[in-house]
């Protein structure tokens, strides 16, 4: 069994290290996997708010969607979601969680809407009639090593990352009803280091927002047989107290080897898990991030 080669290439964050590459308030991250047999495999993860900002990054990045083997959703906002409908048609196979179609809304202190967050209707209406999209909502092998997460159960006592703003629609007593969204579409990507190895088996584990929280997560992961060395994704920081922040930061450092911190983590959070000596180094668009395996 192949130790495999992992690559992770930013294709769409808030900052970008080149200047033929745009910046986006989404993310959009592609996962280079060679398992030793001169083949390199790509995953997508998410695909940013624009889709014209997401095709320019994958150009400037040499990548044709026809060579993508999948693309993975880590949860139905509209900042992961803009280029879903160029994927479909390219006839890239999809992952997305079967409750990641439900309108959203972020609002103010008055409860009143402010901003859509649902997946643009183009690109909802794309996937849900594209013959290749898989709904999920537990933990599934996308092809052997690759597999995306369903719903994270939340540890009781531990915290998710959410927006307080955030809202999602819902019938109750047949009346449709904005009530605290919890994101429970949320989903992770875990990429192994040797597929059909015995558990726990090493991996990394790569976030779009991290909605359920780094800590249910990686346990999450931890109860289904994969030994997490580290994380890459957004993680959603922004809501979270310093104590929050100083509790995820912690349980890393006792944890995870590296934490690369991308799109919703936060400053904060950012300045607080680089302290911490966890980030090997800052990354924006055109970022290429090879796994180090312990």
């Amino acid at each position: 069994m192949a130790t495999s080669e992992v690559e992770v290439v930013v294709v769409v964050d808030a900052t970008t290290t080149r200047s033929d590459m745009r910046t986006d308030r989404g993310l959009s991250v592609l996962i280079h996997v060679n398992r030793g047999d001169g083949v390199t495999r790509r995953i997508l993860l998410d695909s940013c708010t624009s889709k014209e900002v997401f095709l320019n990054n994958m150009n400037a990045l040499g990548v044709d969607l026809s060579t993508v083997e999948a693309a993975l959703v880590s949860h139905g906002h509209d900042d992961h979601t803009g280029g879903l409908g160029v994927i479909c048609q390219a006839g890239v196979p999809v992952w997305i969680h079967s409750g990641a179609f439900i309108n959203r809304y972020a609002v103010d202190s008055e409860n009143a809407i402010t901003r859509t967050l649902t997946i643009p209707e183009e690109c909802r209406q794309a996937a849900k009639t594209f013959p290749h999209t898989h709904l999920v909502s537990t933990f599934t092998q996308v092809m052997p090593g690759i597999y995306v997460s369903g719903t994270v159960p939340r540890i009781p006592g531990v915290k998710e990352h959410l927006s307080p703003t955030h809202r999602k629609m819902e019938v109750i007593t047949g009346k449709e009803m904005a009530v605290p969204d919890h994101v429970d579409d949320d989903m992770f990507v875990i990429v192994e280091r040797t597929p059909g190895s015995a558990k726990p088996s090493q991996c990394i584990l790569i976030t779009g927002c991290g909605h359920s929280g780094l800590i249910n997560d990686v346990e999450y992961a931890r109860q289904n047989g994969f030994n997490v060395v580290g994380v890459i994704g957004g993680l959603h920081l922004g809501y979270a107290s310093d104590e929050q922040i100083s509790e995820v930061v912690s349980y890393c450092i006792k944890n995870l080897t590296f934490v690369y911190p991308l799109h919703c983590t936060s400053e904060r959070a950012e300045v607080a898990l680089t302290n911490a000596g966890l980030v090997p180094c800052k990354t924006g668009c055109g970022s290429r991030i090879p796994i180090k395996w312990a």
